[in-house]
C-alpha cells in the first residue's frame, strides 16, 4: 500500500490517490496464515467479519439463482 501499487499475478498496477485497498485474511487455523504485525494492522480502517449464512438463508439464495443460467463458451 505504501508503494501505491498492486500486483496481480505478473502484472503491476499503479494506483492514483486517493485509493482503496480491500484485503481478505484466511482463518488463523489454516497453514501458512499468520497475524499481521501491528504496523500493518494500523493501515486498515476497519475489519469486517463475514460469517457463512445459516441453512435457510443459503437455501433462499440458491432458490433465487437456480434458474439463471449463464451462457458459456468452450475454449478447448
Amino acid at each position: 500500500m505504501q508503494e501505491r501499487q498492486v500486483t496481480i499475478g505478473e502484472n503491476t498496477f499503479n494506483l492514483n490517490s486517493p485509493f482503496l485497498v480491500m484485503a481478505t485474511q484466511n482463518p488463523i487455523e489454516q497453514e501458512g496464515t499468520y497475524p499481521l504485525p501491528e504496523a500493518q494492522v494500523d493501515l486498515f480502517m476497519f475489519k469486517l467479519i463475514v460469517k457463512y449464512p445459516d441453512h435457510d438463508s443459503e437455501r433462499l439464495v440458491f432458490d433465487r439463482i437456480q434458474n439463471q443460467w449463464i451462457q458459456t463458451q468452450w475454449i478447448l
